[in-house]
């Protein structure tokens, strides 16, 4: 396995709130590839991606796909 995502979906959206890639494979595209199936699974509903203000890897790509709030 080289990577998993956590969401939580319901009628009105999906919020991905985990996503862990091995270091291995980091930068490669795997998470990327993730969050689009899960975008691709919620369809028209609202998405969110979730991440801590310290996890300087996970921001870049939060801001990447348009999930970046900076108040997290």
């Amino acid at each position: 396995m080289i990577g998993a995502v956590a969401r939580a979906e319901d009628a009105d959206g999906v919020d991905i709130d985990r996503l862990v890639v091995d270091p291995a494979v980091h930068r490669r595209g795997a998470g990327r590839k993730l969050v689009q199936a899960v975008l691709f699974r919620a369809g028209h509903r609202r998405a969110t991606v979730s991440t801590g203000r310290a996890n300087l890897p996970g921001c870049p790509h939060a801001r990447c796909i348009g999930g970046w709030d900076s108040s997290s």
